[in-house]
């Protein structure tokens, strides 16, 4: 029995998928930051402000999809700068929840210090392999 619904879940998630590479439309977060970290590397959140780097928002997205599973009619988007937005049935609605930090010294700066968190979490990947 699990088998069964193991494979009907495996058959979805690839449907949902290879609709999600033809329109943009992707059911979960973690697809759209998938594209958007191609694009773009430190996001801001509108109202508020908080940045978020690839590190920062690759944790929040995994928890996000976690606990707010795909809703009927609902998807998410990449907009060419890798701005990640909300729809509920149609584009032109996207609430945006990430878009791209402005140029500045700060973004300069935070790009460096994930760079630099990025190579040693390699090396600790590297040492671990090792061992």
């Amino acid at each position: 029995m699990d088998t069964i619904n193991e494979q009907a879940n495996k058959d979805l998630i690839r449907q949902q998928a290879e609709e999600a590479f033809m329109t943009g439309h992707y059911p979960y977060l973690m697809q759209a930051l998938a594209v958007a970290v191609s694009r773009c590397q430190v996001w801001r959140m509108p109202e508020t402000d908080n940045i978020f780097t690839v590190i920062e928002i690759f944790n929040f997205a995994k928890e996000w999809d976690e606990q707010h599973p795909p809703k009927e009619g609902q998807f998410y988007i990449v907009s060419i700068e890798g701005a990640i937005g909300r729809c509920y049935q149609a584009e032109w609605l996207a609430k945006w929840l990430f878009i791209p930090m402005e140029p500045c010294v700060e973004r300069s700066t935070l790009l460096k210090d994930m760079q630099e968190q990025l190579a040693k979490m390699a090396e600790e990947e590297e040492k671990a392999a090792h061992a």
